[in-house]
């Protein structure tokens, strides 16, 4: 049984976060009915404040489960974030329904309940999106912690590719579900495999090298110090902040893009099309881009940081082109974009792990989440539709504007190819000395 209990985590911790990104992109696909029925379709700074609040949550309490690990088991701190997060959708889509109850006793002539008239605003999506974001957290920094302890350095790049292998899957289901589903009983789709999920997360078993390497310990200020001396880790964050910042901010929008700013498509068939591709092109790029990283490092010390990289120089003129081609050819650009941003999926997060002592690994993660997430798609989501708002070119200045982030992104990640041997050997060092004190 213990044989297998590697491959169970791996399997348990990657439908979670394949529903993680159901529940990201549910609302994205959702933008416009949502915003119609709940009163804010004028305003593209509200749409984009629904994901940058969702956001926020998420960062700042990544950190402080972060904190909590060497004190709480991961997988049953896991499990509580999944039963947060999976409640807090169920309530988003209350919301709908409480609109809608308000509506039909107006008509009536009735009074509305106080409760419907509370549930069914803004102001309580927006507030159980920021509970999503806290469940969110829990599962972000303690899940590659977890699973890199199961997994030796050979292999971990493998098993970094299927738990991410999981984001562009869920985030084409999101799509795909919340155009046929509609608003608002798609959110309501994630709430009974949610639950399950938080139940198997509370029984899998911590994993038995914590307790030998001393993973328990407190973190002092030396471990933090680690972190921001690893020029590998700082040169990663960095990259993975500016590739988060434009590709948080565009997916959020990309539904509401495409149908009515482009008009290509109308938002149903749009959110399948979009949900289609990325599946696609997402699983493609995450299994090769893990493959390519661990085909090479053989030969390239720096391997993992040049495939990252390579993807991002990719990915830009495809980006471009996704603003000025005419459809059908951009369905083609938005395809190749896609592949070029989930090449670095799988190899970006391993240099996360890889170049961590072990004890440091859920700490290097909260923080990296924070990092990226506060200085990425917290901001881009609002900034892009504050475009939309002001710019004359809406929506298409706003993509424009993000979009030359990705090539920043791939600048940094090739700047970091040349430290990466040392930063690892210094890491498996450290938890050498650590096991011997221990």
């Amino acid at each position: 049984m213990t044989k297998n209990i590697p491959i169970l985590t791996v399997i348990i911790l990657s439908v979670v976060n394949l529903f993680n990104y159901i529940d990201r992109y549910i609302i994205s696909a959702n933008l416009v009915p949502i915003s119609t029925q709940l009163g804010f379709s004028n305003s593209e700074t509200l749409k984009g404040l629904l994901q940058s609040a969702f956001m926020v949550s998420f960062v700042v309490m990544a950190p402080v489960f972060g904190w909590l690990q060497p004190f709480l088991s991961r997988p049953k701190l896991i499990a509580a974030g999944v039963m947060v997060w999976t409640l807090a959708s169920g309530a988003s889509g209350i919301a709908g329904l409480a609109r809608t109850a308000v509506e039909a006793d107006l008509n009536l002539g009735l009074r509305p309940p106080t409760w419907a008239i509370i549930a069914g605003t803004y102001g309580f999506l927006l507030a159980s999106r920021c509970f999503v974001g806290i469940g969110e957290a829990a599962f972000g920094p303690a899940a590659p912690a977890l699973l890199s302890d199961w997994y030796s350095e050979a292999t971990r790049g493998k098993a970094m590719a299927i738990l991410y292998a999981a984001v562009p899957v869920g985030s084409a289901m999101g799509f795909a579900l919340g155009g046929l589903l509609g608003w608002p009983w798609s959110f309501f789709f994630v709430v009974p495999p949610g639950i399950g999920l938080s139940m198997a997360c509370w029984f899998l078993p911590e994993s038995p090298s914590r307790k030998e390497k001393g993973l328990t310990a407190n973190l002092s200020l030396q471990d933090y110090f680690y972190l921001a001396k690893c020029r590998s880790y700082v040169v990663n964050v960095a990259a993975y902040t500016a590739a988060t910042f434009c590709i948080g901010g565009i997916a959020y929008w990309l539904p509401t893009y495409i149908s009515e700013t482009r008009k290509a498509v109308n938002g149903d068939t749009g959110s399948m099309m979009i949900g289609l591709i990325i599946v696609i092109s997402g699983l493609v790029a995450t299994i090769a881009g893990a493959l390519l990283a661990d085909q090479l490092k053989n030969k390239d010390s720096g391997a993992y940081f040049k495939v990252c990289a390579w993807g991002m120089y990719l990915a830009f003129p495809a980006m471009i082109g996704v603003v000025f081609a005419p459809f059908p050819l951009a369905w083609v650009c938005l395809f190749i974009a896609c592949i070029g941003l989930f090449l670095n999926t799988g190899p970006a997060n391993t240099i996360l792990m890889n170049v961590m002592p072990a004890k440091l690994r859920g700490l290097a993660m909260a923080v990296c989440i924070f990092v990226i997430h506060a200085l990425g798609d917290v901001i881009s989501p609002t900034l892009i539709g504050v475009a939309g708002d002001c710019l004359p070119g809406g929506l298409d200045s706003g993509f424009l504007i993000v979009t030359f982030l990705v090539l920043v992104a791939g600048f940094i990640w090739h700047s970091g190819a040349i430290h990466l041997k040392d930063d690892m050997d210094s890491a498996m060092a450290f938890d050498g000395k650590l096991s011997t004190e221990s």
